[in-house]
């Protein structure tokens, strides 16, 4: 069962919402048994269904530290987020020919390369898998880095089939590379000589 943001509530609080901070609640409560004044307070951030902290404190004063501490933070992590947003879906500069990278897998390793060949608009790039060549082989590793001149006709991250006509599909460039969708999987830009370590064939489960 999956519990929401009212089951962690504390019970009788007072509720302050954060200017700058969508989502966020302060709730501020006295709960001390016998010591009925001892001062609370609970903080949720974002969306986030569990309170950050939910602490006793032994004066009000060091309990209004914490919660300015924690709006200051949280103020902080969200001006990071949007200037991070904005870098990264800033104009990327490839161009036709760039080549991304990524290495996935659970029991073994895979590297998976990928080409940039046409533009559409400013973020839109469409995207080929291409081939790999091995630079050294010493089992159960071996090394390998891009071919361009070896477009391959199937692709599992970027979901095209050997028997679709086409044999790549558009993508939203970013300037950290693209997102290859359903895998959760991320393409990084890479060089024409880029090296990575895989698992050698035969040696996966």
């Amino acid at each position: 069962m999956r519990f929401t943001r009212d089951f962690y509530r504390p019970k009788d609080a007072r509720i302050e919402y954060p200017e700058g901070l969508p989502g966020a609640e302060i709730h501020r409560y006295e709960n001390g048994g016998n010591l009925p004044d001892v001062p609370y307070a609970a903080v949720f951030g974002g969306k986030r269904a569990k309170p950050d902290w939910n602490y006793r404190f032994k004066t009000e004063e060091r309990r209004e530290e914490k919660i300015a501490e924690w709006v200051e933070s949280e103020l902080a992590r969200l001006a990071d987020t949007k200037a991070r947003r904005k870098e990264l879906n800033a104009p990327h500069g490839f161009e036709p020919g760039q080549l991304f990278d990524v290495m996935w897998g659970y029991d073994q390793t895979n590297v998976d390369y990928y080409m940039l060949t046409e533009l559409k608009g400013k973020t839109m790039g469409y995207i080929v898998p291409i081939g790999s060549k091995t630079i050294s082989s010493n089992p159960p590793r071996e090394m390998v880095s891009p071919n361009p001149d070896y477009i391959r006709k199937w692709d599992v991250l970027l979901g095209v089939d050997s028997e679709d006509e086409e044999r790549g599909k558009w993508k939203k460039i970013r300037t950290d590379g693209f997102s290859l969708g359903s895998s959760h999987q991320h393409a990084s830009p890479c060089d024409p000589d880029t090296a990575m370590y895989e698992t050698s064939p035969g040696w996966g489960h």
